[in-house]
Formats: C-alpha cells, structure tokens, sequence
C-alpha cells in the first residue's frame, strides 16, 4: 500500500515506478471521492469558525495528494524516456538507483516566498499582482497545481474566501486569477481608493514634526500611485493645496498664508517646500508641550502649595513674618 500523506517521491527510483503504473487510474478515482468527501464535509459544517478551520484542513489535504498524483505522473514520464534511451542505444547500461534530478520534480512543503498578504484593499491590489506574477505566476518551473497552492497561501479575508471553493488542481489555477482579477483589477475602484485616502488624512496636531511629515508622505505616496494610473495630477494644484492646507494646525495654517502674500494662485511646489522646513525647524526647536515637565523638590512644593504653618509668637495660623504681635514687639 502506497502511504498517500508520507513524501511522495523521496524513495522511489526509475527501477521501481512500473509497478504503480496499473495503480494510477485507480489513484485518480480514489483522489475525486476525496474532494466530493471533504466538500460533503464543507457543506455539512454550520459555524463560521468550523467552516474555516475545516476549508483549512481541506486546502491542505487537496494539495498534499494533487502533489502526489502529479509526482508520480513525473516519475512515469522519467521512466518512458529512460525506456526510450535504453532502446535507441542498448548498449548503455544503467547501474545508479539514485532518483532523477528534474527542475519540474517537486516535494510537498514548498519554499516561502516573501509576498505580503493582500487582504482585499483597492491600494494594494496592483503591487500584490505585480509581486506575485514576477515570483510566482511567471516561473516556468513551477507547475500549477503549486501556483494557486502559493496564491491561496497570500491571500486572506475577502480574497481568500473569493477562491476558497476551488480544488487545488492543474486548471483552477487560471481560474482563481481570473476571477481575482474580474474582481480587484477595477481601475475605478483603485483610483477612487488612493482618492480616499487623501480626503482621510487625519489632521495635524500643533507643534507635531512626526505628523507633518507623516501628512506629506502619504499624500505624495497616493498622488503617485494615481499617476502611475495615467490619471492626470499636475493640474491639480489648486486642489491639493486646498485638501492639504485643511488638514495643518492653525499655526501652520497661518504661517503659510504669510509666507504666500499676494492674488496668485500658489504652486503645489511651493507648500510642499514650505512644510519640510516647517518640520526641520519644528524637530530642531521643540515646543515647551512636548519637553517632559520638570518635577518640583519636595520643598518647594510643601511652600508653595500647602496650608501655612501656625505662627510660633500667637499660635495663630499664619506666618510669623505677618503676625500682628510680633511686629508689635519692641525689639
């Protein structure tokens, strides 16, 4: 018996695989009974958390056999092809039992690709595609079954859920991008995002280089993103110096409008400039707000905020430096 879950191909060698030839349809019919199991199990399954935990184990599964039925499709063409040499030069004898070496021969655990997740923001879809055909959808070497294997493994959330239902097999593969594609490459939804996040930069607090800066950041990181989308920008100076000005302290605010006198309508330039020195001199001078307070002694404060102490000429309670009697006294 042939252990389905153990390494596939770890142990067998060219000398060895005939034997399962007769196995294989018998294989593929076992492995479609699988997926009709666990997608009876998927069905049957009513919690959330249950539903995601056994689509989980599932994907898992699916995976695990779909590389093994696709290790010993290698195997058996490795084997043809040997046959094949052996006929047309007999007199080559092959004595290695060692396991062919193959750039398409491939193991269950696959190697971690450094791919951010993309959890379904609009802002995100571009690089995430980009990323994720240059690593994996463009490489030659690797076979279907183990791209959508990686493109499950980048998704989470919404996207995730988008293909979840779709086996782990050689022409899901084209049909999970697809249908990420129909859903996330909208370039009205893309542009209308990266708008958004504009219109929800939060404002600046007085006095607060980090969030100056962190205003002016994420303004030109979406500004462009727009124009890598051939939306036009430069025209817009008037406007973003509008949604830009909205958003800085009163002190900036006005700094700004005395530094720009006169009817001409300002350059985008020209505000930008403004606020990075505005940072410089603000994280070069510290306002008194953001110092740490300095704590008074003990002394100083028991003098000057505590009760005054009873006089030690009347036993009245003031000092002795006010007491009537005292000063009364003939010294």
């Amino acid at each position: 018996m042939i252990p389905i879950l153990a390494t596939p191909t770890q142990n067998l060698t060219l000398m060895d695989v005939s034997p399962i030839t007769a196995f294989e349809p018998k294989l593929h019919t076992l492995s479609d009974k699988l997926m009709d199991l666990c997608e009876q199990i998927r069905s049957a399954t009513i919690a959330e958390d249950e539903v995601d935990a056994e689509q989980e184990k599932s994907d898992e599964l699916e995976g695990r056999v779909t590389t093994f039925l696709y290790s010993i499709q290698t195997c058996l063409r490795a084997k043809e092809q040997h046959d094949a040499l052996q006929l047309a030069s007999p007199r080559v004898s092959v004595t290695s039992t060692a396991p062919p070496t193959s750039s398409n021969s491939t193991g269950i655990r696959l190697p971690k690709l450094d791919v951010p997740k993309f959890s379904g923001k609009y802002t995100s879809w571009r690089t995430f595609i980009e990323l994720f055909r240059s690593s994996v959808g463009n490489n030659a070497s690797l076979p279907a079954v183990q791209k959508l294997q990686y493109l499950k493994s980048f998704l989470e959330g919404e996207p995730l859920k988008l293909i979840a239902q779709l086996h782990i097999t050689e022409s899901n593969y084209q049909v999970a991008v697809d249908l990420l594609m129909e859903r996330y490459d909208n370039e009205r939804m893309i542009v209308k995002s990266y708008v958004a996040a504009i219109f929800a930069i939060q404002p600046v607090k007085p006095d607060t280089p980090s969030q100056l800066r962190k205003l002016v950041n994420v303004f030109l990181e979406n500004t462009m993103a727009l124009k890598a989308l051939g939306q036009e920008t430069d025209s817009c100076d008037y406007l973003w110096i509008h949604i830009l000005t909205e958003k800085l302290d009163q002190d900036s605010r006005r700094e700004w409008e005395l530094k720009s006198p006169g009817r001409e309508v300002q350059k985008l330039k020209n505000l930008l400039d403004f606020l990075d020195q505005r940072c410089q001199a603000l994280e070069a001078s510290p306002s008194q707000s953001s110092r740490k307070p300095v704590v008074e002694n003990s002394k100083s404060q028991s003098y000057s905020g505590s009760a005054p102490s009873n006089c030690p000429n009347c036993d009245q309670q003031h000092r002795i430096h006010t007491c009537d009697k005292f000063l009364a006294l003939d010294l």
